[in-house]
C-alpha cells in the first residue's frame, strides 16, 4: 500500500506546514523512493525540485502553464526547459509536456 501523509496551511488536519516538509522528514531519515511526481502551483514545483535535487532522487513534474489554444500554435504555455547539451528553450507544456524531469526545468527563468 501508498502511505498517505496529509498537509495543510493552517493544521487543520494532519501536518501544518508544506508538503515539501513532509517528504524533507522521509529523505532526511534516509528514505529514498524510486522516483517523485509532482503537480501543483510554481512555487511548490520549484521548492520540490531544490529538495529532490539536494537528495539526488529523481522526479517528474506536471506542469500547468496558462494555455490560450492548447495545440502549441500560441506559445502561451511555454516553460524554460534544460536541453542535455546545457542550453535552455522554451517548451510547449501543452504539446511537449506537459511532464518534465524536475532537473531540466529551470526556474529562475520561469
Amino acid at each position: 500500500g501508498i502511505a498517505v501523509e496529509l498537509a495543510t496551511d493552517d493544521g487543520s488536519a494532519g501536518h501544518r506546514g508544506f508538503v515539501t516538509d513532509l517528504l524533507a522528514r522521509r529523505l532526511d531519515r534516509g528514505e529514498r523512493p524510486a522516483k517523485v511526481v509532482g503537480c501543483g502551483p510554481p512555487a511548490m514545483l520549484a521548492a520540490l525540485s531544490r529538495l529532490v535535487e539536494r537528495f539526488a532522487v529523481p522526479c517528474d513534474l506536471s506542469l500547468e502553464n496558462h494555455m490560450a489554444c492548447g495545440f502549441g500554435a500560441c506559445f502561451s504555455c511555454v516553460a524554460p526547459i534544460r536541453q542535455p547539451d546545457g542550453s535552455v528553450d522554451l517548451r510547449r507544456v501543452c504539446v511537449e509536456g506537459p511532464i518534465f524531469n524536475a532537473a531540466d526545468v529551470v526556474w529562475s527563468r520561469a
